[in-house]
């Protein structure tokens, strides 16, 4: 549970997530526009997976049998 307490803030809300290798994933937006993802890599290998958000793309190596936070910073507004 410290995985989110730490990271998922009071009044966030679950936001979809999918496709990759995790069978245990979980997304979150938080009020402060961060997004957090939790997810475990029950494999006896570690993994390689690419994580697409807002157009970005973030290469994640995963350790093997690891329970993993991913928090990505709210992303500024642009002004004209």
């Amino acid at each position: 549970m410290k995985h989110f307490s730490a990271s998922v803030l009071p009044g966030a809300r679950r936001i979809a997530v999918s496709g990759g290798p995790f069978q245990q994933i979980v997304a979150f937006a938080n009020p402060n526009g961060s997004q957090v993802l939790e997810f475990e890599n029950d494999s006896d290998q570690p993994l390689d997976a690419t994580l697409q958000s807002a157009g970005r793309l973030y290469l994640l190596h995963v350790p093997a049998k690891s329970m993993n936070t991913v928090t990505l910073a709210a992303q500024p507004i642009s002004q004209p």
